[in-house]
């Protein structure tokens, strides 16, 4: 580790006749450059300001956009144009033929000479002496092909702590849980996937231990996680969120664990179990406050020693290179751009984010998002609300249920249906036949329930195989004899007997001369009107306001 402290700070004091030599106008540069690089290292952060995105442009080339960024230290690294490479050719990339991998691409800060001149002072040496006139501030790209401890990177430390669970040269999984939890709140942890050969399926079981916290999420199955993944041919990247909720910290004890052993995970690729041997144990910082105002305190209390101590030589990652074979050689499949979240935003550009200050509260809480929506229940549920609030991104959400309108059910005012008479042989056309006879139907339901209704009642005819030749007569058929629409129906009459106080109703139908049909078919039609009222019911109020009582009616004798 190495420590950028560039403080005390010390300047130059000037006095007329004072002696400058290169130590003084050193100093003078140093001084200014150092006091903008701290501030640089503490007000905005490090990684990268802006550009710098990474694409392919070829089989085995990358191109890097301009753009700018700040290093551990503070120092400004700008690359002022785009540019292309071979990966084959940018240092430290290892083309040993295993070409199934992921790479990093890499940025830090740099200085080159410039102008070589002769030196005019005297040196005390015989040989001519030259310098670089000029210091050119640059940088310098390379690989890295190792992943680099994940502890080194402020970014993802500060909020969260992630631990390698396994490795090997199919697959990465990470491990982070946050680092502070509020107390009866829940909390997210993840689990991070990096696909690194061809291997597609993977699937994970854990089993946690906790302390101070409660696995509550609904993808549990019998209190083990699993997650199951199969990987796109381009994809190379996944995430598992999980849901705990952190309980009130017991006197003396304010930090839950969350901890998984070796034996706890079952790791299986394409079917088959590897052995993991890691194990992760995160610490969680349960407190009543807002998680954002712990995290605000944690952020200001932090010695500044701690914040200036950086790895030695440490660099900006601005890719992750996922490479497969490609015949005998290698392509670049796909490209995560600042895998390890080294990025720097400005203030406006928090602030349209809404993580900066939205006016009134402290700068912590940011703004709130309030969301509504509406969801549909069964038609016999009642009506609720829900109110649901996401701590760590602040979302308020409001969720009412109402209740599936019903759909109205009408009222019948209409049915209908038909009934088969049945003749007796004494009805037949003969010596001994019987001109004229009644029958009456069993007693029919009209489906109307009780009140009035009104009964029509027709016969229906068939005089011929075709359907649409079916008639149905209403009346006297005696009307249509001697025309061409004449039937054979016999001279008849219909009637119907109604029994309001049951919903019922019979048939009745008197023949008035022998017929050769042994039976009749007759239709009916029950109608019914919900407004319709006895006329008795209707006139009563008049009629009592004309006797002056509300006795019987006094009606009209005729």
């Amino acid at each position: 580790m190495q420590s950028s402290r560039p403080y005390p700070f010390e300047r130059n004091r000037y006095f007329y006749g004072k002696l400058l030599t290169v130590r003084d106008f050193e100093s003078e540069q140093t001084y200014m450059n150092q006091k903008r690089w701290l501030l640089n290292r503490l007000l905005h952060g490090v990684g990268v300001v802006t550009g710098l995105q990474v694409t392919t442009a070829g089989e085995r080339k990358i191109t890097v956009n301009a753009g700018l960024a700040f290093d551990y230290q503070g120092r400004e690294i700008i690359v002022e144009e785009r540019q292309t490479l071979d990966l084959s050719t940018v240092p430290g990339f290892q083309n040993n033929g295993d070409y199934s991998k992921i790479v990093y691409l890499c940025l830090k800060y740099d200085e080159t000479g410039k102008e070589m001149v002769h030196s005019v002072a005297g040196t005390g040496r015989k040989e001519e002496v030259s310098e670089y006139n000029r210091l050119v501030e640059g940088y310098q790209l390379f690989i890295k092909e190792e992943a680099p401890p994940l502890q080194q990177f402020e970014a993802t430390q500060l909020a969260a702590t992630t631990v390698l669970l396994h490795e090997d040269r199919d697959v990465r999984i990470l491990h982070q849980v946050p680092q502070y939890a509020q107390a009866n709140d829940k909390f997210t942890a993840r689990l991070l996937i990096q696909r690194i050969s061809q291997q597609r399926h993977v699937r994970i079981e854990l089993g946690l231990t906790t302390d101070g916290c409660l696995l509550e999420d609904k993808q549990a199955q019998g209190g083990r996680l699993v997650f199951e993944k199969e990987f796109d041919s381009e994809e190379y990247n996944a995430a598992y969120s999980y849901t705990l909720r952190a309980l009130p910290p017991e006197p003396g004890k304010a930090a839950a664990t969350v901890a998984l052993k070796p034996s706890d995970v079952k790791l299986f690729l394409q079917g088959n179990e590897v052995t993991v041997t890691r194990s992760a144990q995160h610490s969680v910082q349960v407190s009543c406050e807002p998680v954002a105002q712990q995290l605000l305190e944690k952020a200001c209390a932090r010695a500044l020693e701690d914040v200036m101590t950086a790895p030695n030589d440490q660099c900006l990652y601005l890719a992750q290179l996922h490479l497969q074979p490609w015949g005998a050689s290698y392509k670049v499949e796909s490209i995560v751009p600042v895998p390890f979240f080294e990025q720097v935003h400005n203030a406006s550009l928090l602030f349209n984010l809404g993580v900066a200050n939205g006016g009134g509260a402290s700068g912590a809480e940011g703004f709130l998002d309030v969301q509504a929506d509406t969801v549909q229940l069964p038609a016999e549920t009642p009506a609720h609300l829900d109110v649901s609030y996401d701590n760590a991104n602040r979302v308020l959400k409001f969720t009412l249920g109402l209740p599936e309108a019903p759909k109205p059910v009408l009222p019948k005012t209409a049915t209908s249906g038909w009934i088969d008479l049945f003749l007796i042989e004494k009805n037949k056309p003969g010596l001994f036949g019987k001109a004229e006879r009644s029958y009456v139907s069993n007693e029919i339901p009209h489906g109307l329930g009780n009140g009035q209704v009104l009964i029509t009642l027709g016969v229906e005819t068939d005089d011929s195989l075709l359907a649409d030749a079916q008639t149905q007569v209403f009346g006297d058929p005696d009307i249509f004899r001697d025309t061409e629409f004449a039937t054979e129906l016999p001279k008849h009459t219909l009637g119907a007997l109604v029994y309001p106080n049951r919903g019922t109703f019979r048939v009745g139908l008197k023949l008035h001369q022998p017929t050769e049909l042994g039976k009749l078919r007759i239709r009916w039609w029950a109608t019914k009107s919900e407004d319709a009222k006895p006329v008795y019911e209707t006139a009563q109020p008049r009629w009592e306001a004309a006797a002056g009582s509300s006795g019987e009616p006094n009606l009209p004798e005729d």
